[in-house]
């Protein structure tokens, strides 16, 4: 009752009213009700932020390692469960650090963004998950995707990388593809 009341003063709703008579009572429950349910929806949009900073990397807007790997598990078990294909490519950009370090975090931000920007358009299915593995290093999950359509993907996104990279970057970089085994 306690709590109760502290969350009818918190809303200055006459929380002594609770008991009396003509439906004032009902209404007080009722503002009750509406509050508590106002304070889930405000708890759970909190919640969703909370989950979507733990899971996702805010400098590139692809999921971060740990929410890869929670991704990752769901589709190995939903693929095999389903008995469908999962293919998963893993790139790194190389000599990024030495690109970071010569031209500034700046510029080395800006080289993420533009990579992951590449992923996100190339990789485009609803399906697709795109990870930010950690530092230069990314990981896309593809459902429902078998191994000839996977190296393909992988393949001609390597090819389109090294372009990009090449138009854009202030000094050569390369990248380095592992294909879907």
């Amino acid at each position: 009752m306690f709590l109760l009341a502290r969350v009818l003063q918190a809303h200055r709703l006459p929380w002594h009213l609770h008991g009396q008579q003509g439906g004032v009572g009902r209404r007080v429950i009722g503002h009750v009700v509406a509050v508590t349910a106002g304070a889930l929806c405000v708890l759970h949009a909190h919640f969703v932020d909370w989950q979507v900073q733990q899971l996702g990397n805010g400098l590139t807007g692809l999921k971060n390692k740990t929410g890869g790997q929670e991704a990752l598990r769901t589709e190995v078990a939903r693929s095999s469960r389903e008995k469908e294909p999962l293919s998963m490519t893993y790139l790194d950009l190389d000599n990024f650090k030495a690109a970071n370090d010569n031209f500034g975090h700046n510029v080395g931000d800006a080289v993420l963004k533009k990579a992951s920007e590449m992923i996100k358009s190339h990789f485009k299915r609803g399906t697709d998950i795109h990870v930010r593995e950690g530092g230069d290093e990314f990981m896309i999950v593809m459902p429902k995707t078998d191994l000839p359509r996977a190296t393909e993907l992988a393949q001609t996104f390597e090819q389109k990388m090294r372009i990009g990279v090449a138009k854009e970057a202030p000094t050569t970089m390369q990248l380095s593809a592992n294909y879907p085994a």
